[in-house]
């Protein structure tokens, strides 16, 4: 370690200086091909001293002043009011009465008897017997009635109302008032001191080619006992701090080789699309191999056999170099039959944990191209509608071709805003058995959590009567359809957004 005093007559020098000579207590440490197994870095850092020296400061003094203040004063007041009350009074008053009246009157009853009429046969014989009935009679009678009523009075009371009225007191205030003086510290540069470090990596990690590694030293701890964290930024191996000493005012840290990747991260999970598909000459193997990684070898074995007689069809291996994995091969697969493509994935190197050997396994049912006619016809895609507006805003249409005669089929959605010429302002491809489903085989697309279009152009833009754009690209393709040429379909729908 290494440490320099200051003279007095420099220090304000120093002080002005400063910012040029700041000090450096972290280094990033780039290491590549052309580098020994030890790098070298200085880390500085800066060391202050405290200080006395006055400084005024602020008490608060306290003064007498006369303030003016009010008080509610009450008095009394006579307001008038309107009630009402009830007195009696003299009306003419008319009443219909209804009442009844037996009255009785005669009526003739006449009947035919035997006896000595005219020939000496029947006659008429009449008598008067009396019927009585009751009949209402309605009869007005008036007379003077004594009637209640209500009417307006004005009366008064007395209340107590307040006013404000101004007083005055002597109080007591506080103002601030400059004092010299008392102690303080402050922070003085005092000297910088050096503590050099030496990372020594493993003879086995040297790097090739254009391998590159970073890692960042940072100085911590006092003079007296320093400390010097190391970190990793991005490496080719795996690399841990075995000893950090104390030499001579400087640091020495040595590293060990450890595992960067375990056999779990680059096992089978890193594999994915694994697949068998037709071509117009034959088939392929495809996959993705996402655990590709520099002073790890990786290879493949694969082989084809046929489902249910189990005749082995072809097998092969080749080392890995692509993340995107393609094997050719001339090998047909022929119509209703099931092929089981086995792959054997293997890896070692000294970055990782151990030695991957793991098999992974795909089926592939060939299946007849019956329907090539609805696969290349236009009108096979359709009903399209914009449903809903601003987050809830989704995108309806179907797809009526079928779905299990092996033709891959990718829909491209932009939204565009305003008419067919209008700004893009989302788009995305969805796989044909992976977009987004409703009920009765329409395909449901929404505009916020499945194309991605902002919240700020949903709410101004996809709104009641305003104009949005649904523009769907489809491409299918089959080694059986269309020559093996890709078939795309293009349907742009322009729609008016109702609620």
């Amino acid at each position: 370690m290494h440490r320099f005093s200051l003279p007095a007559a420099l220090l304000s020098v120093l002080l002005i200086a400063n910012t040029v000579f700041a000090e450096t207590t972290q280094v990033v440490l780039n290491r590549n091909s052309q580098s020994q197994l030890s790098l070298n870095a200085s880390l500085t850092k800066d060391v202050y001293r405290q200080e006395p020296h006055q400084v005024p400061y602020t008490v608060q003094e306290p003064y007498e002043t006369t303030e003016t203040y009010y008080v509610d004063v009450p008095y009394q007041h006579q307001e008038f009011y309107t009630d009402y009350e009830d007195y009696w009074d003299q009306e003419y008053r008319c009443h219909t009465r209804t009442r009844h009246e037996r009255v009785c009157r005669d009526k003739e009853d006449c009947h035919i008897v035997p006896g000595n009429g005219p020939g000496g046969g029947p006659r008429r014989e009449c008598t008067r017997v009396p019927v009585c009935e009751t009949v209402p009679r309605t009869e007005r009678e008036c007379h003077w009635e004594q009637v209640r009523k209500t009417r307006p009075v004005t009366k008064s009371r007395w209340v107590t109302r307040y006013r404000q009225e101004a007083r005055t007191r002597t109080v007591t205030r506080y103002r601030d008032k400059e004092v010299c003086c008392k102690t303080v510290y402050r922070d003085v540069f005092d000297h910088t001191y050096t503590v050099p470090v030496t990372v020594n990596f493993p003879a086995e990690t040297q790097l090739t080619g254009q391998e590159k590694e970073t890692f960042q030293i940072v100085l911590s701890g006092t003079e007296a006992n320093p400390q010097v964290s190391f970190t990793v930024k991005q490496s080719i191996f795996g690399y841990q701090v075995d000893s950090q000493e104390n030499h001579g005012g400087g640091i020495i840290i040595t590293l060990k080789a450890v595992p960067l990747y375990s056999v779990e991260q680059l096992g089978r999970v890193s594999i994915k699309g694994l697949a068998l598909e037709e071509t117009i000459n034959g088939s392929i193997i495809r996959f993705v191999d996402q655990g590709l990684k520099p002073r790890v070898l990786s290879r493949y074995a694969y082989q084809i056999r046929e489902v249910g007689s189990n005749e082995l069809i072809v097998a092969g291996e080749l080392a890995a170099s692509l993340e995107q994995v393609e094997i050719r091969l001339d090998q047909a697969l022929e119509d209703n039959k099931e092929y089981q493509l086995d792959l054997r994935l293997q890896r070692q190197g000294l970055p990782l944990s151990g030695t991957v050997d793991e098999f992974l396994s795909a089926i592939k049912k060939v299946t007849p191209l019956k329907n090539a006619e609805l696969h290349m016809r236009k009108d096979q895609i359709n009903t399209f509608e914009i449903r809903g507006e601003t987050t809830d805003a989704k995108l309806l249409f179907r797809d009526q071709s079928p779905a299990d005669e092996g033709v891959h089929t990718i829909y491209k959605i932009e939204i565009l805003i305003g008419d067919a010429n209008g700004t893009v302002v989302a788009t995305k491809e969805f796989l044909r058995e992976s977009a987004p489903m409703a009920t009765k085989g329409f395909f449901k697309i929404h505009l916020a959590q499945d194309l991605g279009v902002p919240t700020s152009i949903l709410n101004e833009k996809v709104r009641h009567r305003k104009l949005v754009t649904a523009r769907v690209t489809t491409t299918r393709t089959n080694p059986r359809l269309n020559q093996g040429v890709p078939v795309v379909l293009k349907h742009v729908h322009v729609q008016e957004i109702v609620r």
